[in-house]
């Protein structure tokens, strides 16, 4: 049994094809499932600090791995890019970013919840106490350590957007001129 993951297999075809391609998918739903389960669920904060270390030194380079693997694969198995499969990455890699603002939107809900389950005060200063204590007294409480995973994966998606979407950009530029080049040297 051969256990190089990141070379093709008997058949020739990429082993985690489907991982590559669903990539951008499940760092998304972990990201705008995982945060709020995180702040809900976990209260110890050296557990919320080790989950998020493993996160930075795991999710960001098996992310931009796949992304990678992903271009590498259509190279090696077509010898060129196929237009429909990069334009499709390009639009994906963008996911986990969106997975992040579906965090925020989760965690403003559970705000929301929480200042109109609460709202009649009798005065206004116990209102603006409602408003400004609305964040911790939420069932969604949002730290620093439900924030740095945010931001870092909106760092991660901005990285992976630059790098990867020029890299197809710069072959899917380059695809139609090989072809003309070649048609003219036949010709």
């Amino acid at each position: 049994m051969d256990l190089k993951f990141w070379k093709p297999g008997p058949d020739g075809e990429p082993r985690l094809i489907w991982a590559e391609r669903a990539n951008a998918w499940l760092y998304a739903l972990a990201v705008a499932i995982g945060v709020p389960l995180l702040s809900v669920f976990i209260h110890d904060p050296l557990t919320k600090w080790v989950i998020t270390a493993l996160w930075f030194c795991l999710a960001a380079p098996l992310y931009l791995f796949l992304e990678g693997r992903e271009i590498r694969g259509q190279m090696t198995g077509r010898g060129a890019i196929d237009s429909v499969q990069a334009t499709s990455q390009i639009r994906t890699g963008q996911l986990p970013f969106w997975g992040a603002i579906m965090a925020v939107i989760i965690w403003i809900i559970g705000l929301a919840i929480n200042i109109v389950s609460a709202w009649p005060q009798p005065s206004f200063q116990e209102t603006a106490m409602l408003f400004l204590r609305a964040p911790i007294d939420s069932s969604i409480y949002y730290g620093l350590v439900e924030w740095m995973i945010l931001a870092h994966t909106v760092l991660v998606t901005r990285i992976s957007t630059v790098t990867f979407d020029g890299i197809l950009s710069e072959f899917l530029k380059a695809t139609p001129r090989a072809e003309r080049a070649e048609r003219r040297l036949r010709d």
